[in-house]
């Protein structure tokens, strides 16, 4: 487990521009590189971000630190544990967490079964950075206002 935190560094203005600050995000993606890339992005806007290689242990960071979360972005395809699993055990388990998939493999039938697996959203790589912040904040806000994600 790493937890990367943003250093809240201002724009050029001199104002914060950090659209995901004091959100909690889980990053459960097993390639070096795009975790790397997606968590520089969230941390890059103001997120603090853990990250997990494969879902296996990312059920169990869920499951240790009920409620530490605000939302997970996880990879579809990983070792041990894949994302659509690792969606179902998370829901079949009580947890509410807003869950959004990345895969750069995705058809009809793996969009149904994720959605149906409790996948809030599915984002299509490569995710660009506007995107993937703009879906963890929608995510965050519904959750936070109790709509459904």
């Amino acid at each position: 487990m790493y937890i990367l935190k943003s250093d809240q560094a201002p724009d050029r203005e001199g104002s914060d521009v950090s659209p995901l600050q004091s959100l909690n995000i889980l990053l459960v993606e097993d390639c070096f590189d795009q975790r790397r890339l997606y968590a520089r992005i969230l941390v890059s806007a103001g997120a603090t971000v853990q990250l997990e290689c494969n879902g296996q242990s990312a059920l169990e960071m869920i499951e240790r630190r009920h409620g530490a979360h605000d939302v997970v972005v996880c990879d579809f395809q990983m070792p041990i544990v894949d994302g659509v699993e690792m969606t179902r055990l998370v829901r079949e388990r009580g947890h509410d967490l807003p869950i959004l998939g990345l895969t750069a493999y995705l058809d009809a039938e793996l969009r149904q079964e994720w959605m149906e697996s409790g996948c809030d959203l599915i984002l299509e790589k490569p995710v660009k950075p506007a995107r993937l912040i703009s879906a963890v904040l929608d995510a965050a806000a519904k959750r936070r206002s109790g709509q459904p994600s």
